[in-house]
């Protein structure tokens, strides 16, 4: 039916769609958080019509979790009461929404996913049509089970070659979004491809759905193919069988992007854009008072990572960024908590120091995490969304 957004819809509505073309779908689940919700019961109670399904709402604590004041305490409170009173069967606080959403089964290649949160579509690396949608839009979908989409046109990235040693998948995505830039995809399917994605384990692919938000995508779609499918069955608790989906022979992309993954070294994002990425040989030199490690990558692949940037003697050698200097100390980091002790033991195991470890927030709001709200101090950032970050 054309590329793989059309594909996806086109499915669901039962013919070929056009891009532009405004449609009615029907959504399969519809996710919020504990900073998205509050505002979805209130948009629901004041259209006062009843849940249209709640095996199709899943609700997450994982933005302020524990609440780290007392309105977010109040917040949940109210989310919880909520819950309760519908009887909603899906309801997790154990990590980051969307890998949660991921490993429970929600995601399988086809669905159709709208979620109170920009990174929604992250669940496009499963061929899935994940959305980020405002709260008011959540809370009338649960309604309806339904809700309307314009058929966004569709820029191809197509990414070839193996990378060098020493460049990984980041690389890679910072260098799509130094092509395409902030709102170089806005409202448009993101579809990547190429042999560089299809050699990808799906830890490593989800990455470049992610981070489509950072260029303005309506979602980031990745061909589900035997790797998706072989993952689903083996990782997750999906409730159906899963099939492929991919763009069809006669698709029609607004443009494509080319990018050559052997060609790359490894890159940087300079503050605050994602999109102004640079060879980390620009910034080299930079003194870093703080580190963030990654909260998304603790899903796969961050032992490797980590093994990388922590040696026995402590020095941290960091690509060419050769002033980070003998001895860093982490002194705040937020580990996601799902493999959470594993990732910690190989960082105890690297003699890597510790002062504070919060296990569940996605936004550093606990006391000690200090990374939003150092004044001066250079810091770097290794987590996903938004971007590697240098100030």
């Amino acid at each position: 039916m054309g590329t793989l957004v059309e594909e996806i819809i086109g499915r669901r509505v039962g013919r070929r769609v056009q891009p532009g073309e405004i449609v009615t779908v029907d959504v399969d689940y519809m996710m919020s958080h504990d900073n998205t919700t509050p505002l979805a019961i209130k948009t629901f109670e004041a259209i006062g019509r009843p849940l249209h399904d709640p095996k199709k709402i899943v609700i997450h604590f994982d933005h302020a979790w524990p609440p780290p004041n007392p309105v977010a305490a109040l917040n949940q409170k109210g989310i919880r009461e909520f819950i309760r009173a519908n009887d909603l069967p899906w309801f997790y606080h154990e990590g980051i929404c969307h890998q949660v959403m991921i490993e429970k089964g929600f995601v399988t290649p086809g669905s159709i996913i709208i979620g109170g949160d920009s990174h929604s579509v992250t669940y496009g690396a499963f061929g899935s049509l994940g959305c980020g949608f405002g709260s008011t839009d959540i809370g009338a979908a649960w309604t309806s089970g339904r809700t309307w989409l314009r058929v966004p046109s569709t820029i191809r990235v197509e990414v070839t070659g193996e990378t060098q040693p020493g460049v990984d998948e980041k690389d890679v995505m910072l260098e799509i979004c130094r092509v395409i830039t902030m709102d170089g995809g806005t409202y448009r399917s993101i579809e990547f491809g190429g042999d560089y994605i299809e050699g990808l384990s799906m830890s490593r692919r989800i990455l470049f759905s992610n981070m489509s938000a950072e260029m303005g995508a309506k979602c980031g779609l990745i061909a589900a193919d035997e790797t998706t499918l072989q993952y689903l069955r083996e990782h997750t608790e999906i409730r159906t069988e899963v099939g492929p989906i991919a763009p069809t022979a006669d698709a029609v992309y607004e443009r494509t992007v080319t990018v050559r993954a052997d060609q790359l070294t490894p890159m940087v994002a300079r503050n605050p854009r994602p999109d102004d990425g640079v060879p980390i040989a620009e910034v080299a030199g930079l003194p870093i008072d703080q580190r963030r490690l990654p909260q998304p990558k603790a899903k796969g692949g961050t032992v490797i990572n980590l093994a990388k940037l922590h040696h026995a003697d402590r020095r941290v050698d960091f690509h060419a960024l050769g002033r980070i200097g003998d001895g860093l100390t982490i002194r705040t980091t937020c580990l996601f908590n799902r493999r959470g002790d594993l990732l910690y033991h190989n960082i105890a195991e690297e003699r890597a120091e510790l002062h504070t470890l919060t296990m569940h927030s996605l936004i550093s709001l606990h006391e000690g995490l200090m990374l939003w709200r150092i004044d001066g101090l250079p810091w770097i950032s290794l987590g996903d969304p938004p971007f590697w970050h240098v100030r």
